[in-house]
């Protein structure tokens, strides 16, 4: 958290009429914690969102997990994006990185996963 104050410190939020988050694992918890902390509106993508995150996330987004996914335990993932309304991607045999260990399908599921993620930045699908 004193990292992402440290690098924001400057930036004048008030200028935007939209403001998008996107964060990674633990980065789920700390750019959540910290759009509430500063009252942010902000719109979000969590790529791996960790259980201790939902504590944090409370405004629109997304979610993106793989099903062996180690640091994670699946049932509060789904139960927490589930409770949060945020819409839950999995993408089956996918580490904590979005990876299968095999190049070919980890191409074709970052293709979809950045189609995702197209959408719900540009705000052109129902999909979510």
């Amino acid at each position: 958290m004193e990292q992402a104050e440290e690098i924001l410190k400057t930036v004048d939020f008030s200028g935007y009429d939209d403001i998008l988050f996107i964060s990674k694992s633990v980065g789920t918890a700390v750019s959540s914690a910290y759009a509430g902390k500063y009252h942010l509106k902000t719109r979000n993508i969590y790529y791996t969102p960790v259980e201790a995150s939902f504590q944090f996330m409370t405004q629109l987004g997304i979610a993106f997990t793989g099903t062996k996914d180690s640091w994670v335990d699946h049932v509060a993932i789904k139960e927490g994006c589930e409770k949060g309304g945020f819409p839950l991607h999995i993408t089956e045999d996918a580490d904590h990185s979005l990876e299968t260990g095999n190049v070919l399908k980890d191409l074709e599921n970052l293709r979809e996963i950045m189609r995702v993620t197209e959408e719900y930045i540009v705000g052109n699908s129902d999909e979510f």
